[in-house]
């Protein structure tokens, strides 16, 4: 199928690499460079500038925003945190057999960002980059809300909670006890009972103990 290009899209992009490599610039700079008649780079510009994606100074001088300082940051975080996270989902897997997923909070909602799947054919697979709320009834939902609340969870369960057939167990990802996500498992409950689940309760601590030492 043919992926669908959306051409408004395409040039906002356009406009903040440029902005990107040449930062102050003039409006007529940005019309020449990109090809773009003012009418239609105004319309985008001002759109990303109300987003917060673009400042304009008290002349007509345009320049990245605090938006895109705010997106860098995040992935800054996201890949170092799924590089030190991966080996120990990896780890995970591979004692329970299970999907083993990383999360990171982002407001009130929590984000799939890295996962290790089960090679079982019946297996819990989220799909990456899904958002979920943190008030949810997932295992993960469970520890993100009790961290909000100051409760410090030290893990939690979704036994059927969510999707009948499938239990997870979830654990704060702490390090000089600040949290920087949730790493959760998940299967079926005919393979993911309870006693499996505290015997992974039990190996992540083990695993956490020689990483965060």
């Amino acid at each position: 199928m043919e992926k669908k290009f959306i051409q408004s899209l395409g040039r906002a992009i356009d406009i903040l690499e440029y902005l990107a490599l040449n930062p102050k610039a003039r409006l007529q700079d940005i019309s020449s460079s990109l090809n773009l008649n003012k009418s239609t780079l105004h319309s985008l510009i001002s759109t990303l500038e109300q987003l917060g994606y673009v400042e304009r100074g008290d002349t007509p001088i345009y320049s990245l925003g605090v938006k895109v300082f705010q997106l860098g940051k995040v992935y800054e975080r996201d890949f170092e945190i799924k590089k030190l996270i991966n080996p120990i989902l990896k780890e995970l897997t591979e004692f329970s057999s299970e999907t083993t997923y990383l999360t990171l909070q982002i407001g009130s909602s929590y984000i799939y960002v890295d996962k290790s799947e089960s090679k079982n054919n019946l297996k819990l697979d989220p799909e990456l980059g899904i958002e979920e709320s943190i008030y949810s009834k997932s295992a993960i939902g469970k520890i993100y809300k009790s961290f909000s609340n100051n409760e410090f969870l030290e893990f939690a369960l979704d036994l059927e909670e969510i999707e009948i057939g499938m239990n997870c167990i979830a654990f704060p990802i702490l390090k000089n006890n600040k949290l920087l996500g949730v790493i959760g498992i998940g299967g079926p409950s005919s393979r993911l009972n309870l006693e499996k689940m505290m015997k992974c309760k039990e190996k992540y601590y083990e695993i956490s103990s020689r990483v965060f030492k």
